[in-house]
């Protein structure tokens, strides 16, 4: 049988939550705690709750925790590329007064 999964993503300004459901025929089942990035070390959080599933394979907890980092990564690069555009729109504004 092929599990499958879903990642649960609340993608906010400051921060990232991150979830894992199991999809299972008849629903999701949570398999994960929302953990919420930069806030806590959520990749850490997910890999130790998943270690607590055993009947997870060890190929999709790699994988879900690759897509996970891959996220984090995601967010990382656009929350500072919003930032550098926030600080570079501050340092216009007062350099025009």
């Amino acid at each position: 049988m092929i599990s499958k999964f879903k990642l649960n993503i609340l993608w906010l300004e400051n921060k990232l939550g991150i979830s894992i459901d199991q999809i299972q025929s008849d629903g999701p089942i949570p398999l994960t705690k929302f953990v919420f990035w930069p806030k806590s070390d959520a990749y850490d959080q997910i890999r130790l709750q998943l270690s607590t599933r055993p009947w997870i394979l060890n190929e999709d907890k790699r994988r879900l925790l690759d897509s996970t980092a891959s996220i984090m990564a995601r967010w990382q690069k656009d929350y500072s590329n919003t930032r550098t555009a926030e600080n570079n729109s501050l340092s216009n504004d007062q350099e025009m007064n």
